[in-house]
């Protein structure tokens, strides 16, 4: 569980980045380097203009996938 709460957080700073006008490379690189602070392996992420996914293996050999990020929401609101 404690994955999880860590890679919603990681997932709600991306989301900030595109709101905030990020290039997506640069929001899938640094989604990618805090994965790997937290020890998160086979780190998969990809970010566009309006979703971002990322899909990664704990140190258990355990697969995480996000819920998928629609950053059209968070603008709407």
């Amino acid at each position: 569980m404690e994955k999880e709460l860590i890679l919603s957080k990681i997932l709600e700073i991306g989301e900030e980045m595109l709101v905030s006008g990020g290039e997506t490379s640069r929001v899938e690189d640094s989604i990618s380097r805090l994965c790997v602070i937290y020890h998160m392996k086979d780190i998969n992420v990809y970010s566009i203009i309006t979703n971002i996914i990322v899909t990664v293996t704990d140190e258990d050999g355990k697969s995480i996938q996000s819920d998928p990020v629609s950053v059209g929401k968070l603008k709407k609101i």
